[in-house]
């Protein structure tokens, strides 16, 4: 019995019209409960939860103690020490106590001064107790090597450009894990509607073959046809299959980076926009000379490198240092008594001049020239980066160019395709076509679609990656460092 023609064509147009209205995704989904997440949603889930930079948020409380202690080099720094004892030995019995509290200090300009307050007290049985006070304070300040302004504060400025690489690393690891939600998040989009077209391409093929069975039934096709069909339907179920698989796999990929559940049904909920962007190549060089965290550590290690070589040539000098100091002392019954009459006492002083001059020696040579070296090679290094810096804001921005025109080409294509297939469709109804050329026509319009999807997911990926290798996502994306 040959079917109505109307019935033929309704199915003929039904496989035509099937990709302008694609089904929801039915790629496997987990039994957990169901998140549906907007792309600043990710970014914030990613900057709160990531495990990566929790552990550099810890890293900068070490970073930060280490400061404090570099500054605080400069304080006075008080100790207390004491003692008290009792002892029988040969029938006699002896006691003693010892209070001795001191302190350091140094100054920026490598000075060192120390104090030192020494009082003890002993009695042994069968005789008086005795005390004793001695007080003194001295002095060191060297005058050639070790000594003066940019040598004494040397640790200390070396410490804050520590901490300000530290805080150079904090932020590229924050950008580089916004960057990799963005990417895993965009890559969950595009394998979702990966599968949604390997779905419709899958129905495509299906309702082709029993629009082939329409036409065989009325003797216009020959029922050889259907292998085509049947090998086409083989060939889409096993692309649909991949596809489901790459959604599963971007799916646990985006959860690991959120540190979530792995359970959890993630649903992205943004569109895949690409609107044109034209990015200036010298401005943009310039921002990331200013700004790329990389970049900026190596010039900050340059400086570090200065400051060593600095104090290397500084430490081939002469020991040469103003010394002195001060003493009093006392003696008496017990140690209050002893303390009591150091205010009476006649202190003694002493001041001069000491000398070390090394001869013959190497090895302090031997500092200069490691620190020469390390300059030199810090600066290649530098140079190096900002060559290197700027080839891939230079290829990137070009890229980007190029990707518009790309992006268009894949529109244009996809349109083409499926007005192709369209027409294909229309010529195989009043028998003017083949099966063959409509199941190569279907595969071109998945072809065509999958292009467009790949083309402007990898432009908006290149701005995200622009973003970063500029330095300025966190600028971009809002997000501030909570770094205190």
């Amino acid at each position: 019995m040959t079917p109505p023609s109307h019935v033929v064509r309704r199915a003929v147009v039904a496989i035509a019209l099937v990709g302008l209205s694609l089904p929801a995704a039915v790629a496997e989904r987990p039994n957990g409960p169901v998140l549906a997440l907007t792309l600043p949603e990710a970014v914030f889930l990613a900057i709160r939860d990531n495990r990566g930079i929790h552990s550099q948020y810890l890293q900068r409380i070490v970073d930060k103690f280490a400061l404090r202690v570099a500054e605080d080099v400069y304080t006075p720094h008080f100790t207390l020490g004491s003692t008290v004892s009792k002892q029988r030995a040969v029938g006699s019995t002896s006691s003693g106590l010892a209070v001795n509290p001191s302190a350091t200090m140094t100054t920026v300009t490598g000075a060192s001064f120390s104090f030192a307050w020494n009082n003890n007290q002993s009695q042994t049985s069968g005789s008086q107790p005795t005390g004793a006070s001695n007080l003194s304070v001295s002095f060191s300040q060297p005058l050639l090597a070790g000594g003066g302004l940019e040598v004494g504060t040397a640790p200390l400025r070396q410490a804050r450009i520590a901490e300000q690489v530290a805080q150079l690393s904090l932020k590229n690891t924050v950008s580089a894990t916004v960057t990799q939600t963005i990417l895993a998040y965009r890559a969950l989009i595009q394998t979702e509607q990966q599968a949604r077209i390997a779905e419709a391409s899958l129905k495509r093929a299906r309702d082709l073959r029993d629009v082939n069975r329409l036409l065989i039934d009325a003797g216009r096709l020959a029922r050889v046809e259907l292998i085509q069909s049947d090998e086409a339907i083989a060939q889409q179920e096993l692309a649909f299959a991949s596809a489901r698989n790459a959604y599963n796999s971007a799916r646990l990929n985006l959860l690991t980076i959120l540190a979530l559940e792995l359970n959890i049904d993630i649903k992205a909920t943004e569109k895949l926009t690409a609107t044109p962007v034209r990015i200036d190549l010298a401005k943009a060089l310039r921002i990331a000379l200013a700004s790329q965290p990389a970049y900026l550590q190596q010039v900050l290690q340059l400086d570090t490198a200065r400051i060593n070589l600095m104090v290397a040539r500084n430490q081939r000098l002469w020991n040469v240092a103003l010394v002195g100091g001060t003493g009093v002392q006392s003696s008496g019954r017990y140690i209050a008594d002893s303390v009591t009459s150091l205010a009476t006492r006649k202190g003694d002083y002493q001041v001069g001049l000491q000398f070390t001059i090394p001869i013959n020696d190497l090895t302090r040579e031997q500092g200069e020239v490691n620190a020469t070296v390390s300059l030199r090679q810090i600066e290649i290094a530098k140079e190096q980066a900002a060559a290197v810096l700027e080839q891939q804001v230079t290829d990137s921005v070009q890229s980007l160019a190029a990707q518009v025109s790309e992006l268009e080409q894949t529109r244009r294509a996809r349109q083409l395709s499926a007005g192709k297939l369209e027409i294909e469709l229309a010529k195989l109804q009043v028998g003017r076509s083949s099966n063959f050329q409509v199941v190569a026509f279907q595969n071109d319009v998945q072809s065509a679609e999958n292009a467009e999807l790949t083309a402007t997911v990898a432009y908006l990926n290149t701005l995200t990656n622009i973003d970063q290798l500029l330095g300025t996502t966190l600028e971009t994306w809002k997000i501030g460092l909570n770094d205190r």
